[in-house]
């Protein structure tokens, strides 16, 4: 799984819930080891959704570079 995203309208319903349930149970039956969730610690929906399935924090510092796109600055 590469991006889950609940549409605004939609959210609060348990969808969240229910595809990160749907997800952990695929890597059990798969025999998935290890498995990582990026979120903002400032979501902190995500941050409670993710921690109620078992995700853990961790302090892994992620920096991220973007190229200039020279179209931004004319």
């Amino acid at each position: 799984m590469a991006e889950l995203y609940v549409a605004e309208g939609h959210r609060g319903q348990g969808i969240g819930e229910m595809l990160v349930r749907q997800a952990t149970r695929l890597f059990a039956e798969r025999r998935v080891t290890l498995a990582y969730v990026w979120t903002r610690p400032d979501n902190s929906a995500a941050v409670k959704l993710y921690s109620a399935a078992g995700f853990e924090p961790n302090r892994q510092l992620v920096m991220t570079w973007y190229p200039v796109d020279p179209s931004v600055n004319s």
